[in-house]
């Protein structure tokens, strides 16, 4: 409910019945309170209307590959979570949500085996990604340009 009110002026929108009376009076603005209680995170659903987004579960450290961090998602396996602007992470096309499936034929399973897929690869050389993307599989290649390195 959005009330505005002056001296003799009284608008109120209200489950669509309006009521404007007009002044030139200094208008004053209610809104309501901002609920006090946590919000649940939701996302929209196909048919319009919103599923609760089950919590978020990070196992082991995140790592850094390429301008990408990435974890281990509890129940998903090695999800990248941010994406340098311009990285060769960027250039490959790759997203934050993006779930790594494979590197190279190596399958990953978590954000730790990458630094595994990658041993032995020479600077440079391009290495093919197997990514998820919502319901969508896709490979890509990203230039290998070091180890990857962890984080707290």
């Amino acid at each position: 409910m959005l009330a505005v009110g002056a001296a003799a002026a009284l608008l109120t929108i209200d489950s669509g019945s309006h009521k404007l009376l007009a002044s030139h009076a200094t208008p004053t603005i209610v809104l309501p309170k901002t609920p006090t209680t946590p919000v649940t995170p939701t996302t929209p659903s196909p048919g319009g209307g919103a599923v609760q987004t089950p919590a978020t579960t990070l196992i082991g450290r995140t790592i850094t590959w390429d301008g990408m961090q990435i974890s281990t998602v509890q129940g998903i396996g090695a999800v990248i979570q941010t994406v340098g602007l311009r990285s060769w992470g960027d250039v490959a096309g790759l997203e934050p949500g993006d779930v790594i499936e494979s590197i190279d034929s190596h399958p990953i399973d978590a954000a730790a085996q990458i630094a595994s897929a990658l041993r032995g690869v020479a600077r440079g050389r391009a290495v093919s990604v197997s990514v998820e993307r919502g319901s969508t599989m896709f490979a890509t290649s990203v230039p290998f340009e070091g180890s990857p390195t962890t984080s707290p």
